[in-house]
């Protein structure tokens, strides 16, 4: 995106967490491209001001082979996750597995809008305690689904698998 004299290339990480690989090929491309900026937004998100915009281009088409999300329509910034296991001992299962199988559910879905979803590892919610179109709570033996809820509310389904909270 063109800001003042620069291009500003923003990206971020699948649910906020960055892989030690991803942040030594972002630090290589800023020395590739002899930039000596990068910017923190208030959303987890990070910027890179370049003046070059052909630089920005490579960068950018780069920083979408590492697994960082480039583009506003990418199905990962409907997500918010908790840390989940084995980041805090009281969840009840891998959040952000369960998330990444859910992008990509949602990639073989038709185009339209897509509702924000929050998944938490246990009814406290962390992540996200205000109600989201859809919360997918995490349990010992199912996942709850509550529908404009969070995750402490009752839910309107229990899904053995990612694959039915999807046909709920």
């Amino acid at each position: 995106h063109k800001h003042g004299d620069n291009y500003c290339i923003g990206f971020s990480a699948f649910s906020g967490r960055w892989q030690s690989r991803q942040l030594v090929e972002i630090a290589n491309l800023l020395t590739e491209y002899a930039l000596s900026e990068i910017r923190i937004t208030p959303w987890r998100a990070l910027i890179i001001p370049t003046k070059d915009f052909k630089a920005a281009e490579k960068i950018t088409k780069s920083l979408s082979t590492i697994g960082v999300i480039t583009a506003r329509e990418d199905p990962r910034n409907l997500i918010i996750t908790c840390p989940g296991s084995p980041g805090c001992l009281q969840a009840n299962g891998p959040t952000h597995d369960v998330a990444l199988e859910l992008t990509e559910k949602l990639n073989t879905v038709p185009s339209g809008p897509r509702p924000y979803v929050h998944i938490s590892g246990c009814k406290k919610g962390c992540a996200n305690p205000a109600p989201s179109p859809f919360t997918v709570t995490l349990q010992d033996d199912h996942m709850a689904i509550i529908h404009n809820g969070s995750a402490h509310d009752a839910p309107h389904y229990c899904a053995p698998s990612i694959e039915r909270a999807i046909e709920y």
